[in-house]
């Protein structure tokens, strides 16, 4: 459309150019090309297309400028993976809880990346999914070395029975790859913000359950399980950007009465005066908040 739409304003400029050429009596009109037709035109009108290129310019300055806060945004980025993982089939359908495969969530920084003993658990047994069949668990069974028919483990040597055969299997281990990946100079804990802030994963990682492969939720999509998982906090700025982190410390609310982890810092603010001072400021609006707790302060994140 926009190119017919040029075109017709080219032949409809050429009809009234022809025109004006044949109705006026000027012979320097015949000999000016268009280039100079136009430049006489935008010389009549220099205030109008003075002021029209000024909006131009600016608009196009102001859209670089805020190109520049979309570099790195990763809501919706979706790796391919070795293995086609389910997570719909497994957290969903099935129910599993994430900590089960994700076993280090409540006591590590890490949230763990499952080990195959693990997908044994269960695979030993299931050979046949209901989406893909045989061909994505055959693939845990290649890289632990499980031989599906006979029901064993096999390593250089042969069949050695119904034992894992711990370092005696040299098959090629499952290479993951990494879907949430903050910067290195970036610190964040699992632990901390579900063992102590009592996060649910859905707060970052939006509904698994009906995803396929792992992805990054956008913030909008994680904000409509506010009905669906209570105590969800609702955020503004792009999944995995330091404004998101800032923005849920300034809201994130903290218990320190039930919370164990804050039974020292509560008795803290009550046992000075200086501390008294600090509490009664903090709970001003009834609440204590993340960020009344050092949650801005740099060397919390960045180290």
């Amino acid at each position: 459309m926009g190119i017919i739409f040029v075109v017709v304003i080219m032949a409809v400029g050429g009809v009234r150019r022809q025109l004006k050429i044949a109705t006026s009596d000027d012979a320097e009109q015949e000999k000016m090309t268009y280039g100079e037709e136009l430049r006489a035109l935008a010389w009549k009108y220099r205030l109008q297309v003075g002021l029209v290129s000024l909006v131009v310019v600016i608009s196009i300055f102001v859209g670089l400028f805020q190109s520049l806060y979309s570099i790195n945004i990763m809501e919706g980025y979706q790796p391919s993976q070795p293995i086609a993982f389910p997570h719909s089939q497994h957290a969903g359908i099935n129910g599993i809880d994430c900590k089960y495969c994700h076993n280090t969530v409540t006591k590590s920084k890490s949230a763990s990346i499952p080990s195959v003993n693990v997908c044994m658990n269960c695979h030993k047994a299931i050979k046949k999914g209901k989406i893909s069949g045989t061909a994505e668990i055959e693939k845990i069974y290649a890289a632990i070395g499980f031989d599906s028919n006979t029901g064993t483990y096999i390593d250089g040597d042969g069949e050695i029975g119904n034992l894992l055969p711990q370092d005696s299997y040299d098959g090629e281990p499952i290479k993951w790859n990494k879907v949430h990946n903050l910067p290195d100079h970036v610190f964040f804990s699992h632990q901390q913000h579900v063992t102590v802030g009592g996060l649910q994963c859905q707060n970052c990682h939006g509904d698994v359950s009906t995803y396929s492969v792992g992805r990054i939720a956008p913030v909008e999509e994680i904000n409509e399980l506010v009905d669906a998982y209570p105590g969800l906090i609702q955020l503004s700025k792009p999944t995995l950007t330091m404004g998101w982190c800032l923005e849920c410390h300034n809201k994130a609310e903290v218990d320190l009465t039930s919370n164990g982890y804050y039974e020292e810092l509560h008795e803290r603010l009550n046992d000075s005066e200086r501390g008294n001072e600090e509490l009664r400021r903090y709970l001003e609006d009834d609440k204590i908040t993340v960020r009344e707790l050092g949650g801005w302060e740099c060397s919390k994140c960045h180290y």
